[in-house]
């Protein structure tokens, strides 16, 4: 069983492929308890405010969002045991070729899952604002609110798109 853990395919061992396919099995399997446990870690920042929003309306508007974020944090720590094969004669990750591409590509779909995160904590804050505003008897704040939650969104929304045309492409 060892020497087969040892067969190399592509610059990888047997076993580098099953430890890749492992953590990406993991990642599939557990990114959905992770997700509900961050996002009661991060509701409880919100909780006093919270009033009748519950820990369940921040965890269906988080879920998604979130959980791609882990499964990109997990197919990273995957694909960092895998190596391209030396015969290949790829530019290293800091000069343009392959591996900045791919790099870079993942740079910007871990910074949108960031982005998408922040907007669903902003959609969460509109819902405690809303609440609120229901109890009141005023009427301006039910219009009010959802303006303003669109315009905090464009500008985060904004924002992250220079972060990450600032980041990734260092402009």
């Amino acid at each position: 069983m060892q020497d087969f853990l040892q067969v190399t395919f592509l610059g990888n061992s047997v076993g580098r492929y099953i430890s890749f396919g492992v953590i990406i099995l993991l990642g599939v399997l557990f990114k959905r308890l992770l997700a509900r446990a961050i996002s009661y870690l991060l509701f409880r920042t919100f909780r006093r405010q919270a009033g009748t929003v519950g820990v369940q309306q921040f965890y269906q508007l988080t879920r998604r969002s979130l959980g791609m974020f882990l499964l990109l944090i997990f197919i990273y720590i995957a694909c960092d045991l895998l190596r391209f094969p030396a015969e290949w004669n790829l530019a290293p990750v800091n000069e343009f070729g392959l591996r900045m591409i791919l790099f870079m590509v993942w740079e910007i779909l871990l910074l949108s899952c960031i982005i998408w995160v922040a907007l669903k904590v902003i959609d969460f804050v509109g819902l405690i604002l809303l609440a609120r505003a229901a109890r009141d008897e005023n009427s301006t704040n039910d219009q009010l609110i959802p303006f303003a939650m669109d315009v905090i969104k464009v500008i985060v929304a904004t924002l992250g798109i220079f972060l990450i045309l600032g980041t990734v492409f260092h402009l």
